[in-house]
């Protein structure tokens, strides 16, 4: 039987097995939680503690404890294989080169040039050749004088078999070979590409003759347009003296002269020479020339062809007069560039001087 001492022992007994089964509850819950808000992060959970669970939202700092940690969200720093970026070389606008302002100032009387001082200066310059006939002919007198001229040839002189001989002679004693298209065309009635074709057809068969394109060009008949002048790429050379050996003393009008004279043909183109360079003539229309010598000036550009007999009949009493009155000559781009730039693409040049 329990007295009433050994029932206050017995309840207080209880108390204490309560007590300390309630201690025991509460250090488990407790630990619980801990385990639950800090978990020890094994090497898988490293390695993605910065990866969020799609559709998880980030813990924020008010929410329990008991609520798991979420690494708030960080772009992850995934490491991609390192990948070269593309070099971009940016293209660069060339520097325009400063074309060479051309000497347009008017020209002395004579040169400026200390190595000319007190000359006239002047271009002597043979066109539509060359002739298997007199062209020869010509660079024999020219070699004797010591002068040197610039050509203007036609390409299809250059089917002659001789041809090419003639024109690589004539570069190589130091004459300046010039480009009168491929079949003689009138550039300016000419379709643009047209014109080019006939320009470049010659510059590649003067390259393929002497190594070096022409860089002068003379339309023929002295005719282009603003088309060919933007496009050809060259310097456009005309004349401000034109002698008319093509038209006074050609085969014909030697001829002609002759029968109507009744002299022999020899005879007539000794007068019909002298004539054409110093006299002056009036033509059947009634048109008046002057003679060749009262237009020559310091720095002119004089028009010949070398493909008439009266020309190489002429050309030696010319050089003479030339001698003898303090006249020089030059190929066409060396005179120009005696007192200025080397002739400019584009540029027309009438003289030493740009239009």
């Amino acid at each position: 039987m329990f007295t009433k001492k050994n029932s206050i022992i017995f309840a207080s007994l209880i108390m204490v097995i309560l007590a300390a089964v309630a201690v025991v509850i509460v250090m488990l819950t407790t630990s619980g939680n801990a385990n639950t808000a800090a978990p020890t992060a094994t090497p898988d959970m490293q390695a993605n503690s910065s990866v969020r669970t799609p559709g998880t939202t980030p813990a924020t700092p008010t929410e329990s404890a008991s609520v798991p940690s979420v690494t708030p969200d960080i772009t992850p720093q995934v490491t991609a294989p390192a990948t070269a970026e593309p070099t971009v070389t940016a293209t660069m606008t060339p520097e325009p080169t400063a074309k060479p302002t051309p000497n347009n100032k008017p020209a002395g009387n004579t040169s400026s040039n200390p190595l000319y001082e007190g000359k006239k200066v002047i271009s002597l310059t043979f066109d539509d050749g060359p002739s298997v006939y007199y062209t020869p002919a010509l660079l024999d007198i020219l070699k004797e004088r010591n002068v040197r001229v610039t050509f203007f040839i036609v390409g299809e002189m250059l089917t002659y078999t001789k041809g090419p001989s003639i024109v690589k002679r004539a570069f190589d004693e130091g004459h300046e070979i010039g480009n009168h298209t491929m079949t003689h065309v009138n550039l300016k009635k000419s379709e643009l590409n047209v014109a080019l074709a006939e320009i470049n057809g010659l510059n590649d068969k003067v390259e393929q003759i002497t190594g070096v394109r022409p860089t002068l060009l003379r339309p023929p008949y002295g005719s282009y347009n603003a088309h060919v002048r933007e496009s050809c790429g060259m310097p456009i050379i005309k004349w401000n003296v034109d002698s008319r050996d093509w038209d006074y003393i050609d085969k014909d009008n030697i001829k002609k002269y002759a029968e109507t004279n009744n002299i022999s043909q020899d005879e007539a183109k000794s007068i019909l020479v002298n004539q054409l360079l110093f006299e002056g003539y009036t033509d059947t229309d009634g048109t008046k020339y002057k003679s060749v010598v009262s237009c020559l000036r310091h720095g002119c550009i004089v028009l010949f062809h070398d493909i008439h007999p009266g020309t190489l009949a002429a050309i030696p009493i010319l050089l003479d007069y030339l001698e003898a009155n303090n006249y020089v000559c030059l190929p066409v781009s060396e005179m120009i560039m005696t007192e200025g730039p080397a002739p400019s693409a584009g540029e027309v040049y009438r003289s030493i001087r740009s239009q």
